[in-house]
């Protein structure tokens, strides 16, 4: 959990600076709440995104056969007529 934390930390920062980057109208002006409402945002969304994308959880879904071994499979070689 706390690798997607750090993962949305990242992408919220890099992502607000290119915003306030790219949008910098008004240089005079103090933007620091917008920019602080967009981070959060941007944080909250990619965590959410991360965490059901890799599953919720670490272990992994995959069906083992027990120790049972498979009877062997057999061909019915013959033609049909």
């Amino acid at each position: 959990m706390l690798n997607y934390i750090l993962y949305g930390f990242g992408i919220g920062t890099v992502s607000t600076f290119i915003y306030a980057i790219l949008n910098n109208s008004n240089p005079y002006e103090d933007n620091t709440m917008d920019y602080s409402k967009i981070f959060c945002i941007i944080m909250f969304v990619s965590i959410l995104i991360l965490f059901i994308t890799s599953g919720g959880s670490s272990s992994q879904s995959v069906a083992h056969i027990g120790g049972a071994s498979l009877p062997p499979k057999s061909f019915n070689n013959s033609p049909p007529f």
